[in-house]
């Protein structure tokens, strides 16, 4: 017995150790040229190309640095130290695209390629695109000269791109799906299950082996610049979203919000920041429409926690969703948005809550019980009075003469102005 159990623990010891992490790069080099450089894991020799890539600043809510595709003729590539093959196993890649703005003028494309062999039979090296496709002018991917995966983005702003690059079930037909927020602290699991934006089919021809990357781009420098930061290939969305995540110049460690007596309470804190200017505190009833509430400076740069506090005195209560989120603003202008964090007031009240204001047109107001409701001018007349329902309802204050009034209502009054 005594035997056994050494053998036992030598195979246990002797087993090899699966790695999640297939590559990863953070280009955490020097500021230039992104050739020569041989950080990152997974990887066999350094970054090559004639007309590289540049390592420059990060992007706001990015680790490290970022990569910028410097010009008409960018081409730099790497070897991965084993390569991979579609069809049969899933694989997640992750990164961060920034596009300024979203339009090509030459056609050509511009973000990563996973590369297999150039077959000089057809001409044709196979290939997974991720980035801006052609001149398109949207996000997304082509594979293997079947078309585009596109989706509209905003110009100037951090995406969290994933691409799952699966099978479909029971078969060797490889499965491309695209998926990207703009919440960069979004999990890999959540972002997967998200509704994808675009998914594309294969064939059996379509499955290749993997055996580089690229970053190229024929993007007109004279439109603008794209960058991309916290490149990863893994097993799980998770492994891949993580890794890309690992070291942002504003790193969140929490967000959170909880009822007090005075409103509700938000606490958020970071890990560490770069370049940080402040943060927006957004408040919504239905996550479509947001409006600000206010605004708490950032620490600028940080490599220590800082903890941050905002009060919101005058939430929906009657059983109500109250939904916040924070816009952080760098010092550039470039901006990332925090997770969506909630607060549900079950105890009615005799909250009033109006925007926007000053309005124009449509006067939209929040009660939290049904009550009478008045509209007074600056000269104390009754302009309009209705009841109104609990929850959402608008007005239309057209008819009414630019200036300052009050909404008021059984208890409450709230001055607003009409342009």
């Amino acid at each position: 017995m005594k035997n056994i159990s050494i053998l036992f623990f030598f195979i246990i010891l002797s087993s090899p150790i699966y790695s999640q992490i297939i590559f990863s790069d953070a280009f955490s080099y020097s500021n230039g040229n992104l050739a020569g450089n041989n950080g990152g894991t997974g990887w066999s020799g350094a970054w090559s190309g004639s007309n590289a890539s540049q390592v420059t600043n990060s992007l706001p809510g990015t680790s490290g640095k970022s990569i910028r595709i410097s010009n008409d003729a960018t081409v730099t590539t790497r070897t991965l130290s084993t390569p991979i093959t579609t069809g049969s196993t899933t694989y997640y890649l992750s990164f961060v695209f920034n596009a300024n703005p979203f339009q090509d003028g030459s056609g050509d494309y511009a973000g990563i390629t996973l590369m297999g062999d150039y077959d000089p039979t057809s001409d044709f090296t196979p290939s997974l695109f991720v980035g801006m496709p052609g001149s398109s002018g949207k996000l997304g991917f082509d594979w293997a000269r079947q078309g585009d995966g596109l989706y509209s983005a905003t110009n100037n702003t951090n995406y969290l791109v994933l691409l799952k690059i699966g099978y479909i079930p029971a078969t060797t037909t490889t499965q491309v799906k695209f998926y990207a927020t703009t919440n960069l602290n979004m999990s890999g699991n959540d972002l997967v299950n998200s509704p994808e934006l675009a998914t594309m089919d294969g064939d059996g021809t379509s499955n290749f082996t993997i055996k580089k990357v690229e970053i190229a781009g024929g993007y007109n420098l004279s439109l603008g610049e794209i960058k991309i930061a916290g490149l990863t290939l893994a097993n799980t969305a998770n492994d891949a979203v993580s890794a890309t995540q690992t070291a942002l110049p504003l790193s969140w460690t929490s967000f959170t919000c909880q009822k007090t007596k005075d409103g509700v309470e938000l606490l958020w804190s970071t890990a560490s920041e770069q370049n940080t200017k402040d943060f927006e505190v957004q408040y919504s009833t239905n996550t479509n429409s947001w409006q600000a509430l206010g605004t708490v400076p950032a620490a600028g740069n940080s490599s220590t926690t800082r903890n941050y506090s905002y009060v919101h005195q005058n939430p929906l209560k009657g059983n109500n969703y109250n939904y916040y989120r924070l816009l952080q603003r760098d010092i550039d202008g470039k901006f990332s948005y925090s997770k969506i964090v909630s607060v549900i007031f079950n105890e009615p009240g005799d909250d009033l809550m109006l925007y926007p204001n000053p309005a124009n047109d449509i006067l939209t107001v929040f009660l939290a019980e049904e009550q009478q409701v008045a509209i007074v001018n600056a000269a104390g007349l009754v302009v309009w009075k209705s009841k109104l329902p609990a929850g959402k309802s608008q007005i239309s204050i057209n008819q009414f003469s630019a200036g300052v009034y009050f909404l008021k209502t059984t208890v409450k009054t709230r001055r607003f102005v009409i342009k």
